[in-house]
């Protein structure tokens, strides 16, 4: 393998110079330049790289595909903004049901459940209810740090347990510390016979299959926290599909985006069932941008993961 040098520095000027001369029409340069200097060149190259040509191998080349517009690649960007807003509004509800599923269950056995090692599998290979343990006391002290800090830090109530009970949390005060991944952690750790009753309560086979959602869920939430892109990438941790019938589901390719706003859906109709969030998914699919030029078989919503021919309206899961 050829090591390649570094990477030079260069102007927001010079870099939308480089896309035109690489063949990109840009037709209002002002604006060009401003969201070249608010996102960045890096930032938006994910989005340039359906627009490129293939040279002669089948490999992506430098130059642009014919009649490439900045104002197509910043279109895409746009609706993959809107793609990750709708997953952080939906993923936030989901980790909240889920963490008051999880430790109304637990709790009603142990108050203490999540520190209490009978509650988990002890033979599997993918979780150490020790490591798991270290970690959520990671994020305790995390919270006290902040609590030192300003007395009226939301994350007090860390404190108020700590003095007032020994420092013992239940583990639905526990739970409010907990991110996603530390959720998504410890339900895959969970022994099957309390998983398996929480999954059933979203029409869901086995708490394995479960497990399997919220390890996808997580993966999409950090990619949009950390503004990362949705269309056109591969999502990894596979959602086991058969854990739900219906043959729209057999369509799906659980490693693209749009199978994990599907589960999503199939988690919001029970957590909210009159929300409008698939009105709002379905809207900003609705608007995605029709592009110019060559590019136009390359830029489409398969590379979202919506099979060609499936309609939304047809799909039980996503009816009005």
């Amino acid at each position: 393998m050829t090591i390649k040098s570094p990477k030079i520095w260069t102007s927001f000027e010079d870099q939308l110079t480089l896309l035109q001369q690489r063949g990109m029409i840009v037709e209002d340069k002002d604006k060009a330049l401003h969201y070249l200097s608010k996102l960045g060149y890096y930032r938006l190259s994910g989005y340039f790289y359906p627009f490129r040509q293939f040279d002669n191998n089948g490999r992506r080349a430098d130059h642009f595909a014919e009649a490439t517009y900045f104002n197509d690649v910043l279109a895409l960007y746009m609706f993959d903004k809107a793609l990750r807003v709708l997953a952080m509004d939906a993923l936030e509800r989901i980790e909240v049901a889920v963490k008051v599923e999880v430790a109304y269950l637990l709790g009603k056995h142990d108050v203490v459940a999540h520190e209490n090692p009978a509650f988990f599998q002890t033979d599997s290979a993918r979780f150490k209810h020790s490591e798991w343990l270290a970690a959520y006391q990671k994020l305790l002290m995390r919270e006290r740090r902040k609590s030192d800090v300003g007395s009226e830090r939301q994350s007090s109530f860390v404190q108020h347990h700590m003095h007032h009970y020994d420092g013992a949390l239940p583990i639905w005060v526990g739970c409010e510390v907990w991110d996603f991944g530390t959720l998504s952690n410890l339900f895959r750790g969970l022994e099957s016979k309390y998983s398996d009753q929480i999954a059933k309560k979203y029409g869901i086979r086995s708490g394995k299959a479960l497990s399997s959602f919220l390890y996808t869920f997580n993966t999409v939430r950090n990619i949009s926290a950390h503004h990362g892109r949705l269309w056109n990438r591969g999502i990894v941790g596979r959602a086991s599909l058969a854990a739900i019938k219906g043959p729209q589901w057999q369509r799906l390719n659980n490693e693209q985006a749009f199978t994990a706003f599907c589960l999503m859906q199939w988690m919001m109709q029970n957590i909210c069932p009159n929300s409008e969030w698939k009105i709002r998914v379905k809207d900003t699919i609705k608007q995605f941008p029709i592009v110019r030029g060559d590019a136009i078989n390359e830029v489409n919503l398969q590379r979202f993961g919506i099979p060609d021919g499936m309609d939304l309206e047809r799909w039980q899961l996503w009816k009005r």
